[in-house]
């Protein structure tokens, strides 16, 4: 559960990274 949670934690990051690189 824990991994889960990290691992759509830090795909949360990436997509507001790419959206601001968009932006």
């Amino acid at each position: 559960m824990k991994e889960t949670k990290w691992m759509t934690k830090n795909a949360t990051e990436y997509k507001w990274r790419l959206l601001h690189i968009i932006m």
